[in-house]
């Protein structure tokens, strides 16, 4: 991700964070279940495709049980004869006392769902077991209640693992319900958008058409000695690979030719859809047909024995969305992928992972569904996966901005202002200035390998800043807004730096039980008992859905609040800040009193805000965090009061370049989930003499922390 919009102030090992002062399955409803106690709904194929598990589609949509050894064979089995252990996984029953302490934690059962118009793919529901196994303890699926109805019931093969005297409702619960003690897990492919509706979410996916032809036997196909290597071919915009004794492309066509399902858009998935394909057209694929035709010239020769035309979807940047869902607890999804079940695999041991230990095996930001909000409207959606779609096979470039759907209803108060101005940014729904032009510049959007337009006017504002002052809009920061009479303890157990005093700011991490640098924010102690959070825009919800997570699992009186739409930013910064901004207000912004990393709420030109001096420049500075309507009047009566000054706008790109020189960390560059906090460079930002209340006190007294690290080179 872009600088500009992740988060980070952290400096070097062994240095303070300083400035230059220049003149100084399935669903998931609120604790919904799949009924099965401490278990995790894991990765569950779609209907067309063969389950993990060796269940087996049926026609219908139904999945026969997994297969079961005879209950006295007439001899031993040789063990060279032995099904696969895949195979012999088998429902193994659960004692009826209370449920674990992680399934207790997800509180109490509560949702009933309606049955009609669910989908048909099985829920694989397992619990771990003894040395890291897993055991499958209850299958459940779909399936029409007669051939001509549109109405679905569950069915669950649990029978064998009932306990003495249970029933089966007692155990899955009765038809079209879905009880959660652990974890739902949503991987239902086109179906997904009206499941997340179910539960109040709407979930970002388009249904795509997507055409690809199979051709009969070719000759110089079948003499070949080893399979033919996956072509893709970037100016023809298809993929081509072996398909048996043929080949099979598939192209993707323009945003102007592609064709998105709209009735499933605006009315939904037919009820009962499953295997059905959609009519082909050749017509709206044949300029790929001939490139590809041209690029491999034996399909000239070939007869077409199958045009497939089926349903797929896509999320607004083609990305699968895959991961824990901010907002509803216990809720994972594994929905969006483009390219089908050639993730299957890797995605299912992701999250099975990242369920079982409690953080993710390695970093995958740019798949959390939360980098989404409601922000993604419907119109957004669209507008975006037909672009998507029809770029698939483009080249991308360093820095690359996508117009289609753009702005949004997320843009700060000084949109207007600056549209005109500069070129903007997308950062998590937000419009940003990336960088300013001036009259007689370039001003349009030129992606490139190399320099180009906007590489020296960013070389003046990173002048401006150095030597004057500018002001940056900031407002795509993440904000939220803490506090109760547990709010300290739970900072204090989420974060490896201490609480600051009333009154002081300072950057804290957020890190996974395996010391992982999960997040990074600032921290502002604003009055007894409440905070203000900070963090990078892109993290936003990644960051919200970690602290309340972390919050419900401790039992902390607190009260969470995001305010990030509800605030805007400025920052000031530059040797001629503080002149600037003195001129402003009656409060004294001296060195002596507003300290750096200090926190005052104070009026400026008669505008309220909450001013911390912190830059993420490097130069001395001020954020300003005010209402959002106000920031049209804030901004002028700053530009006004700075002309003496030669004060000027700077964009994220200006900001970037400062900050690494200043050796400012930013999270998702510098560190991510794949990196420790000495790796990168954060150790002044972490007190290893944490009290035993702190979760990161607990990962280095278990794993000792201290003295593996101590030794280690980075």
């Amino acid at each position: 991700m872009d600088a500009g919009c992740e988060r980070s102030r952290s400096q070097p090992s062994g240095q303070e964070l300083r400035e230059d002062r220049g003149d100084e399955t399935h669903l998931l409803g609120p604790r919904a279940s799949s009924r099965c106690h401490g278990a995790a709904a894991l990765w569950a194929p779609g209907s067309r495709a063969r389950g993990r598990l060796g269940a087996r589609p049926q026609p219908g949509g139904r999945i026969r049980p997994l297969p079961r050894r005879p209950a006295a064979p007439p001899a031993p089995r040789p063990q060279a004869a032995r099904w696969p252990r895949s195979r012999r996984l088998r429902p193994r029953p659960r004692p009826s006392h209370a449920p674990s302490r992680r399934a207790a934690a997800a509180g109490p059962p509560a949702a009933e769902l309606p049955a009609a118009g669910l989908p048909r793919a099985p829920a694989l529901c397992l619990r771990p077991g003894r040395r890291g196994k897993t055991t499958l303890i209850c299958r459940n699926t779909m399936e029409r209640q007669s051939r001509n109805s549109d109405h679905w019931r569950w069915l669950c093969w649990c029978e064998s693992g009932l306990s003495p005297g249970q029933s089966r409702d007692e155990r899955c619960g009765p038809a079209g319900e879905i009880r959660a003690h652990g974890w739902i897990y949503l991987a239902r492919r086109f179906w997904a958008r009206e499941v997340g509706k179910m539960i109040g979410l709407e979930h970002p996916l388009i249904p795509v058409q997507h055409q690809y032809v199979v051709t009969s036997t070719i000759p110089e196909v079948k003499a070949l000695k080893r399979e033919l290597p996956v072509l893709r071919d970037l100016e023809g915009s298809y993929y081509l690979r072996q398909e048996r004794d043929g080949l099979l492309f598939g192209p993707y066509e323009s945003q102007e030719k592609m064709k998105v399902q709209d009735s499933w858009v605006t009315n939904g998935v037919p009820p009962g859809f499953g295997k059905e394909l959609f009519e082909s057209d050749l017509d709206r694929i044949m300029e790929h047909i001939k490139a590809a035709m041209e690029m491999v010239p034996v399909l000239k020769k070939a007869d077409i024995i199958n045009v497939v035309n089926g349903p797929i979807t896509y999320s607004p940047d083609i990305l699968p969305m895959v991961g824990p869902h901010q907002g509803v607890r216990n809720y994972w999804v594994a929905i969006g992928f483009g390219y089908g079940i050639i993730h299957a695999g890797g995605v299912g041991k992701y999250l099975s992972d990242w369920i079982l230990h409690g953080e993710p095996p390695f970093d995958l930001i740019e798949l959390d569904p939360n980098r989404y909000g409601k922000w993604t409207t419907t119109q957004y959606t669209e507008a975006k996966a037909r672009e998507s779609y029809g770029f698939n096979n483009i080249v991308g470039y360093p820095k690359e901005e996508r117009f289609a759907g753009r702005p949004t209803q997320r843009v700060s108060g000084l949109y207007q202002r600056l549209e005109s101005k500069c070129s903007m940014g997308f950062h998590a729904g937000w419009e940003q200035p990336h960088w300013f032009y001036k009259p007689g510049q370039d001003t349009q959007y030129r992606p490139s390998f190399r320099r180009t337009n906007w590489f020296e006017p960013v070389g003046s504002e990173y002048k401006q800043v150095m030597q004057r002052v500018g002001v940056t809009d900031l407002s795509p920061f993440g904000k939220f807004n803490i506090k109760g009479q547990d709010s300290i303890r739970l900072l204090d157990h989420l974060f490896a730096n201490v609480i600051p005093k009333v009154g002081f700011t300072n950057i804290s991490h957020m890190l996974t039980p395996k010391g992982r640098v999960y997040a990074e924010l600032t921290v502002s102690h604003q009055s007894p008992g409440e905070f203000l959070l900070i963090t990078g825009s892109g993290s936003e919800l990644h960051d919200l859905r970690w602290i309340e997570e972390e919050a419900v699992k401790g039992g902390y009186d607190v009260e969470i609040k995001n305010i990030t739409d509800e605030l805007g930013v400025l920052g000031v910064a530059g040797p001629q800040a503080r002149k600037v901004l003195q001129k402003l207000t009656s409060e004294d912004l001296s060195d002596d009193v507003f300290k750096f990393l200090q926190t005052k709420s104070l009026k400026v030109s008669n505008i309220p805000v909450t001013a911390i001096r912190i830059s993420y420049t490097g130069e001395l500075g001020w954020e300003l965090y005010h209402r959002r309507e106000d920031s049209v009047a804030l901004y002028d009566a700053i530009m006004n009061a700075g002309q003496e000054e030669g004060i000027d706008n700077f964009g994220t790109y200006a900001m970037n370049a400062l900050r690494l020189e200043k050796a400012f960390r930013a999270w998702g560059l510098e560190m991510n989930c794949d990196t420790n906090p000495l790796e990168a460079g954060l150790e002044y930002f972490v007190k290893l003499n944490k009290d035993q209340n702190s979760c990161f006190a607990h990962f280095k007294e278990e794993n000792g922390w201290v003295s593996r690290w101590a030794i280690r080179p980075y």
